[in-house]
């Protein structure tokens, strides 16, 4: 049994290593189709760390309304394997810009 220990550790690593071996991508400024009326904070780090792979942007109206705000929190998916948070942010910005 502990022979065949290292082979399964293999058969079970080798799907996942070319997932941990893609590059993280370089921090971006806000895309120009975003609009004048929102402030767009990305890369904030959530974790407490300077892992790049933990960091989410933030979508604002820069107009300071006189009521509460909801809070949308938008979780790309993908299983932590594919996929980047930026994926979905034409749908953040339309809530954003909506304000309801």
């Amino acid at each position: 049994m502990h022979r065949a220990l290292p082979l399964l550790a293999a058969v079970l690593l080798l799907p996942v290593a070319p997932t941990l071996a893609q590059p993280v991508a370089e921090p971006t400024a806000a895309p120009e189709w975003v609009s004048d009326s929102l402030e767009f904070h990305g890369d904030l780090p959530y974790a407490g760390t300077d892992n790049p792979r933990q960091m989410l942007d933030l979508v604002l109206p820069k107009a300071k309304p006189d009521k509460p705000l909801p809070v949308v929190a938008f979780v790309h998916g993908g299983a932590w394997l594919a996929g980047d948070k930026r994926d979905g942010l034409r749908q953040v910005i339309r809530l954003a810009q909506s304000g309801d």
